[in-house]
């Protein structure tokens, strides 16, 4: 059953439901600047793919110099699947009669991307979306869709001159000292059944990235049945998660002792050793899973 939460923030902000195509009263846009909203209260929707809560929004400069705005929200994946904010979630900003485009700035915030980033069931994190804006033009309004049905969600109104800004706390991102979701898995087999790829989750070693953040190194050994030469990252998915949030790739300049980088093709009916680096968030056990292609069958184990 779909349920949808809406709090309503007088001035500035509305969240309504937008499938049953209610309104509410416009003011006329202010074209004056003025100090961040401090009232601003999250604004939360729930339906059947998942869990979204506005927490804030703030003025930027494009690429191209152009104002935009950018807007942050929680995701939460209430499914019973490993998920992104991406595939289930689509969002459309309107301003005066005119709907936005998504634009890039030359310094992202730190949660640009999380919305592409694999999430447990249950999981949470903070995403950021982009677009265009006119500072001085009317309400700005996000619209958020269900990605598979196009159904509304619920949407949430700016004034441009009034935003709250960027929220003022983080996400705290639940830990998860038992990770379950690879219990079952072996942790070496076939995962491509077709071009019969052999992968063996091998051991793994903490480090430190090219940014100082603490990482870990990953070691596979990958086994090529294929016809073709082809790498562990064209040929699987790799995923490597904590607290049930998919861990991003860090970059080291140092190379691992041995084997191919993750990238590197390995020939046709070869054995290689394959190592990949990633971003510790917390101190939770790393767990590894290698799918097909397609996001299936696979393997999988945790390191503490």
């Amino acid at each position: 059953m779909k349920k949808i939460l809406a709090l309503i923030l007088a001035l500035t902000m509305v969240f309504a439901l937008a499938a049953c195509g209610e309104t509410e009263p416009t003011t006329e846009p202010t074209t004056e600047p003025t100090q961040p909203a401090t009232d601003f209260v999250p604004q939360e929707a729930e339906w059947e793919n998942g869990k979204i809560t506005v927490v804030g929004a703030e003025a930027i400069k494009d690429s191209d110099d152009k104002d935009g705005i950018r807007i942050y929200y929680d995701y939460e994946n209430t499914t019973d699947e490993t998920v992104t904010a991406s595939e289930n979630l689509d969002i459309v900003v309107m301003q005066d009669e005119y709907e936005a485009e998504e634009v890039y700035t030359w310094e992202d915030a730190p949660e640009y991307g999380n919305d592409s980033l694999r999430l447990r069931p249950g999981a949470a994190i903070r995403c950021c979306a982009e677009y265009s804006m006119k500072a001085t033009g009317g309400e700005v309004v996000v619209n958020f869709f269900d990605y598979w049905s196009e159904e509304g969600i619920g949407s949430v109104t700016f004034d441009p001159a009034a935003l709250p800004g960027r929220p003022a706390k983080e996400l705290e991102i639940k830990p998860v000292a038992d990770p379950v979701w690879t219990s079952d898995l072996s942790d070496e087999g076939i995962v491509d059944e077709d071009d019969g790829y052999y992968v063996v989750i091998d051991s793994a070693e903490t480090l430190k990235d090219d940014d100082g953040n603490d990482a870990v190194r990953i070691y596979f050994q990958f086994t090529n049945g294929g016809t073709d030469a082809t790498s562990l990252w064209f040929g699987t998915t790799v995923a490597v998660y904590q607290d049930g949030v998919e861990l991003e790739e860090a970059s080291v300049f140092d190379d691992p002792a041995e084997g191919v980088g993750f990238y590197d093709d390995v020939a046709s009916g070869e054995t290689s050793v394959v190592s990949n680096e990633y971003i510790l968030r917390s101190d939770s056990p790393v767990e590894v899973e290698v799918l097909d292609t397609w996001g299936e069958g696979g393997i999988g184990c945790v390191f503490s």
